[in-house]
């Protein structure tokens, strides 16, 4: 059954009230300290150990694949507040697709910030065997020369 206008209104009044006086709403709340990424993990584990999990890695997966949809919806529309809703819950998704498939999602995206450092200092030093500031090239030079970093 679904809650009428009226219905989540008064809910919602009752859960500000709530917060005022200083009472937590969900076993979540107190998930608030740390990098987001690993709040967004404890969440996670946290409602999992109750059950509110997928129960797969491929149901996990085709979640992300339906916000993948709305923040491209979003970004048909232009519409700055759903495309930053969106992208949020695409970065949720995608960190609870790491986690069923029990990657250390912190461990995962540095390793990728590690490698860009890398080969962006590649770039960079190309540029400067060149006589020229990382500025000076072009989108078409530095693709090719990322290209190249990849293969070092």
């Amino acid at each position: 059954s679904q809650l009428s206008a009226e219905d989540v209104s008064v809910l919602w009044k009752q859960i500000k009230q709530q917060e005022k006086q200083g009472k937590p709403q969900s076993r979540l709340d107190q998930i608030k300290h740390g990098p987001t990424l690993q709040q967004a993990e404890q969440i996670q584990k946290n409602a999992a150990q109750i059950g509110f999990d997928f129960a797969n890695v491929a149901d996990a997966y085709a979640k992300l694949e339906e916000e993948l949809a709305e923040l491209q919806q979003a970004i048909k529309q232009q519409n700055s507040n759903e495309i930053q809703a969106e992208l949020g819950d695409c970065l949720f998704s995608l960190i609870n697709v790491g986690r069923k498939l029990g990657v250390n999602n912190e461990i995962a995206l540095l390793g990728t910030i590690d490698k860009f450092r890398t080969r962006f200092a590649y770039i960079e030093n190309q540029a400067q065997l060149q006589n020229k500031s990382v500025e000076q090239l072009s989108l078409m030079e530095m693709d090719r020369l990322w290209e190249q970093a990849k293969n070092i």
